[in-house]
Protein backbone atom coordinates (compact mmCIF):
# COMPACT_ATOMS: atom_id res chain seq x y z
CA UNK A 1 0.00 0.00 0.00
CA UNK A 2 1.36 3.07 -0.79
CA UNK A 3 -0.10 7.34 -0.56
CA UNK A 4 -0.02 9.43 -3.57
CA UNK A 5 -0.56 13.52 -3.71
CA UNK A 6 -2.66 13.62 -6.75
CA UNK A 7 -1.39 17.34 -7.68
CA UNK A 8 2.32 15.48 -8.15
CA UNK A 9 0.89 12.89 -10.71
CA UNK A 10 1.24 13.33 -14.75
CA UNK A 11 -2.11 14.69 -16.14
CA UNK A 12 -2.72 11.05 -17.80
CA UNK A 13 -2.71 9.19 -14.32
CA UNK A 14 -4.43 12.45 -12.38
CA UNK A 15 -7.41 11.98 -14.56
CA UNK A 16 -7.26 8.17 -14.40
CA UNK A 17 -7.60 8.33 -10.14
CA UNK A 18 -9.82 11.40 -10.41
CA UNK A 19 -12.40 9.20 -12.54
CA UNK A 20 -11.46 6.00 -9.87
CA UNK A 21 -12.34 8.21 -7.11
CA UNK A 22 -15.56 9.85 -8.64
CA UNK A 23 -16.55 6.05 -8.07
CA UNK A 24 -15.06 5.67 -5.05
CA UNK A 25 -16.88 8.40 -3.37
CA UNK A 26 -20.42 8.20 -5.72
CA UNK A 27 -22.52 6.42 -2.77
CA UNK A 28 -22.51 9.78 -0.63
CA UNK A 29 -24.64 11.28 -2.51
CA UNK A 30 -26.54 9.26 0.29
CA UNK A 31 -25.18 11.43 3.01
CA UNK A 32 -24.59 14.51 0.97
CA UNK A 33 -27.76 14.74 -1.62
CA UNK A 34 -25.65 17.46 -3.45
CA UNK A 35 -22.13 15.34 -3.23
CA UNK A 36 -21.78 14.91 -7.21
CA UNK A 37 -21.95 18.78 -7.63
CA UNK A 38 -19.56 19.79 -4.89
CA UNK A 39 -16.53 17.39 -6.05
CA UNK A 40 -17.56 18.47 -9.91
CA UNK A 41 -16.73 22.22 -8.91
CA UNK A 42 -13.92 20.80 -6.22
CA UNK A 43 -12.06 19.19 -9.41
CA UNK A 44 -12.22 22.24 -11.39
CA UNK A 45 -11.24 24.46 -8.12
CA UNK A 46 -8.27 22.09 -8.26
CA UNK A 47 -7.22 22.79 -11.35
CA UNK A 48 -8.21 27.50 -11.77
CA UNK A 49 -7.96 28.14 -8.33
CA UNK A 50 -4.88 25.65 -6.95
CA UNK A 51 -6.64 25.89 -3.34
CA UNK A 52 -7.33 22.22 -3.64
CA UNK A 53 -5.24 18.74 -3.38
CA UNK A 54 -5.87 14.97 -2.77
CA UNK A 55 -4.25 12.47 -0.72
CA UNK A 56 -4.96 8.89 -2.04
CA UNK A 57 -4.27 5.40 -0.23
CA UNK A 58 -3.40 2.81 -2.89
CA UNK A 59 -3.36 -1.00 -2.92
CA UNK A 60 -2.71 -2.44 -6.13
CA UNK A 61 -3.73 0.74 -8.33
CA UNK A 62 -7.12 0.92 -6.51
CA UNK A 63 -8.19 3.54 -4.22
CA UNK A 64 -8.54 2.10 -0.35
CA UNK A 65 -8.80 5.74 1.16
CA UNK A 66 -8.90 9.33 0.87
CA UNK A 67 -8.30 13.06 2.21
CA UNK A 68 -9.51 15.99 0.06
CA UNK A 69 -8.14 18.68 1.26
CA UNK A 70 -8.62 22.90 0.83
CA UNK A 71 -5.97 25.33 1.69
CA UNK A 72 -6.52 29.02 1.44
CA UNK A 73 -5.57 31.85 3.53
CA UNK A 74 -8.59 31.62 5.70
CA UNK A 75 -9.29 28.02 5.58
CA UNK A 76 -7.45 24.67 6.37
CA UNK A 77 -9.75 22.04 5.95
CA UNK A 78 -9.65 18.22 5.32
CA UNK A 79 -13.34 18.19 2.81
CA UNK A 80 -13.31 14.50 3.02
CA UNK A 81 -12.18 11.81 4.69
CA UNK A 82 -12.80 7.96 3.64
CA UNK A 83 -11.39 4.66 3.83
CA UNK A 84 -12.58 1.57 2.11
CA UNK A 85 -14.86 -0.22 4.48
CA UNK A 86 -12.93 -3.22 4.19
CA UNK A 87 -9.37 -1.16 5.01
CA UNK A 88 -10.54 0.36 8.16
CA UNK A 89 -8.53 0.28 11.71
CA UNK A 90 -5.44 -0.48 9.98
CA UNK A 91 -4.29 3.01 10.48
CA UNK A 92 -4.74 4.58 7.10
CA UNK A 93 -6.88 6.81 8.60
CA UNK A 94 -4.81 8.32 10.97
CA UNK A 95 -2.02 8.42 7.97
CA UNK A 96 -3.97 10.00 5.70
CA UNK A 97 -4.78 12.97 8.67
CA UNK A 98 -0.81 13.29 9.71
CA UNK A 99 -0.34 13.89 5.41
CA UNK A 100 -3.36 15.98 5.62
CA UNK A 101 -2.02 17.89 8.59
CA UNK A 102 1.24 18.62 7.19
CA UNK A 103 -0.01 19.31 3.98
CA UNK A 104 -2.26 22.03 5.32
CA UNK A 105 0.38 23.25 8.15
CA UNK A 106 -1.70 22.82 10.62
CA UNK A 107 -2.06 21.00 13.82
CA UNK A 108 -6.18 21.68 13.75
CA UNK A 109 -7.75 21.36 10.48
CA UNK A 110 -11.49 22.35 10.10
CA UNK A 111 -13.12 18.51 9.76
CA UNK A 112 -16.88 18.16 9.47
CA UNK A 113 -18.84 14.87 9.96
CA UNK A 114 -22.42 13.89 9.77
CA UNK A 115 -24.11 13.10 13.51
CA UNK A 116 -24.94 9.54 11.77
CA UNK A 117 -20.80 9.20 11.75
CA UNK A 118 -19.28 10.61 14.42
CA UNK A 119 -19.23 7.28 16.65
CA UNK A 120 -17.07 6.08 12.82
CA UNK A 121 -14.61 8.66 13.96
CA UNK A 122 -14.52 9.88 17.55
CA UNK A 123 -11.34 7.77 18.18
CA UNK A 124 -9.44 8.84 15.51
CA UNK A 125 -10.38 12.81 16.28
CA UNK A 126 -9.77 12.20 20.07
CA UNK A 127 -6.49 10.81 19.11
CA UNK A 128 -5.76 14.21 17.70
CA UNK A 129 -7.04 16.44 19.97
CA UNK A 130 -9.93 17.24 17.51
CA UNK A 131 -12.48 19.27 19.71
CA UNK A 132 -16.10 20.24 18.53
CA UNK A 133 -16.33 24.13 17.84
CA UNK A 134 -19.48 24.19 16.27
CA UNK A 135 -22.98 22.11 15.47
CA UNK A 136 -24.93 22.89 12.06
CA UNK A 137 -28.25 21.70 12.07
CA UNK A 138 -29.84 20.94 8.68
CA UNK A 139 -26.91 22.20 6.78
CA UNK A 140 -26.46 18.99 4.12
CA UNK A 141 -29.23 16.89 4.79
CA UNK A 142 -32.97 17.40 6.78
CA UNK A 143 -32.80 16.44 10.48
CA UNK A 144 -28.87 15.84 10.64
CA UNK A 145 -26.56 17.32 12.15
CA UNK A 146 -23.29 18.25 10.73
CA UNK A 147 -20.36 18.16 13.73
CA UNK A 148 -17.61 20.76 12.93
CA UNK A 149 -13.82 20.41 14.43
CA UNK A 150 -11.40 22.62 15.05
CA UNK A 151 -13.60 25.67 13.69
CA UNK A 152 -16.16 27.06 12.09
CA UNK A 153 -17.70 27.04 8.32
CA UNK A 154 -17.28 30.16 6.62
CA UNK A 155 -19.74 31.64 3.85
CA UNK A 156 -19.06 30.75 1.01
CA UNK A 157 -18.69 34.55 -0.21
CA UNK A 158 -15.80 34.59 2.12
CA UNK A 159 -13.67 31.99 1.03
CA UNK A 160 -13.16 33.04 -2.42
CA UNK A 161 -9.91 33.80 -2.90
CA UNK A 162 -6.67 33.20 -5.55
CA UNK A 163 -3.94 33.78 -2.87
CA UNK A 164 -2.03 31.54 -0.84
CA UNK A 165 -3.03 28.42 -2.37
CA UNK A 166 -1.74 24.78 -2.84
CA UNK A 167 0.09 26.42 -6.11
CA UNK A 168 1.14 29.78 -5.29
CA UNK A 169 2.81 29.21 -1.83
CA UNK A 170 3.57 25.55 -1.90
CA UNK A 171 5.36 25.09 -5.61
CA UNK A 172 8.25 24.18 -3.65
CA UNK A 173 6.77 21.65 -1.16
CA UNK A 174 10.13 19.88 -0.50
CA UNK A 175 7.53 17.41 1.42
CA UNK A 176 6.91 15.85 -1.39
CA UNK A 177 9.96 14.67 -3.96
CA UNK A 178 7.96 12.51 -5.51
CA UNK A 179 4.65 10.71 -6.50
CA UNK A 180 4.18 8.34 -3.49
CA UNK A 181 4.05 9.84 -0.34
Amino acid sequence: MYYIKLSMLPPIEKIRYIRKLEKFLSDLVYEYPSHNEWYNKMIISMYTNFDRDIILAVEKCDIIGVAILKKTDIEKKICTLRVDEKYQNLGIGSMLVKKSIEILETERPIITVSSDKCGEFRKLFNYFGFNIETVYYNKYRNNTAEIVYNGILLPESLLITNENTFEGNNRNNRMFSSVII
